[in-house]
């Protein structure tokens, strides 16, 4: 059943639900595309809004006989899996993923493939969020989350972001609650922007669990290594972001209270961010 196409280079890519075919230009008068014997690709498109267009090669969320989903690419006449194992497992774990979207954009020279999943629990899964963005730079193959800061749960959900654009020499992308359409600036204290659509831009850094050999280790004191003093100016009294610590003693079951402290106004570039007395741990 065909589900979509796509093209890369000079092919046409045919995609049912469980494999993928790559045709090419025969020149036949009657009918000028012809499918490459012996090439069929062995992934189909999972999500059909998964497919984007993106320096000539389309990646998408893909799935197979032996089930999915995992995100590969057109590299000539062959796919290649763009996913980790890590980022596969999460998804397996999602109830809905073919309904999921994706759109791309290029910035600062570097390629991204932008990936939603706006409903991917069913309920009764309350590790899975209510809906999640991932993110792919195509031009070092690292991923990251993107989220939106609800104003009413004050969770962190799916971007906002639906579709995307380029056009007057700027991003634009639409949104994917109610059609509004914002500009897509970098992230920069230079930038002149300091919030998501309005709402505070939360980052989230999750350090790896430590341990030394199941003895104890005592947390006297933790620094975070970060630039302070680039707070931007506001017209009254200015904006005092914030950094919240929250730590496990039981490798990751649970988390402790939220420990909030400054990261330092405008100009304070000496600012030490720090926590003390935090405990000891196994």
């Amino acid at each position: 059943r065909l589900l979509g196409l796509g093209q890369s280079g000079t092919l046409i890519v045919v995609m049912g639900s469980k494999t993928t075919e790559p045709w090419y230009s025969s020149g036949d008068p009657s009918f000028p595309w012809d499918p490459i014997q012996n090439a069929l690709i062995p992934y189909g498109l999972g999500a059909p809004d998964s497919i984007v267009p993106l320096a000539g090669a389309p990646p998408w969320l893909a799935a197979n006989e032996h089930g999915g989903p995992q995100v590969v690419r057109m590299a000539g006449t062959q796919a290649v899996v763009l996913s980790t194992e890590d980022l596969e497992a999460i998804w397996q774990d999602y109830d809905h993923w073919d309904n999921a979207f994706a759109w791309g954009y290029e910035l600062d020279k570097q390629e991204y493939y932008v990936l939603t999943f706006p409903q991917p629990s069913a309920g009764g899964k309350a590790w899975i969020p209510e809906s999640a963005t991932w993110v792919l730079n195509q031009t070092n193959g690292l991923w990251h989350r993107w989220s939106y800061l609800d104003p009413t749960s004050g969770e962190d959900t799916a971007a906002l972001g639906r579709s995307h654009a380029y056009c007057w020499g700027q991003h634009f992308v639409s949104s994917r609650k109610d059609g509004s359409i914002y500009r897509l600036t970098p992230r920069s204290p230079y930038s002149g922007v300091h919030t998501d659509a309005g709402q505070p831009i939360r980052h989230l850094r999750r350090a790896p669990h430590i341990q030394a050999q199941d003895r104890p280790l005592f947390y006297n004191r933790f620094a975070l290594d970060v630039q302070t003093g680039d707070a931007p100016l506001s017209p009254t009294t200015g904006w005092d972001p914030y950094a919240i610590l929250s730590y496990s003693d039981n490798a990751g079951r649970t988390y402790g209270a939220r420990l909030r402290t400054t990261l330092g106004q405008r100009g304070d570039y000496d600012k030490v961010v720090d926590w003390w007395r935090l405990g000891s741990a196994m």
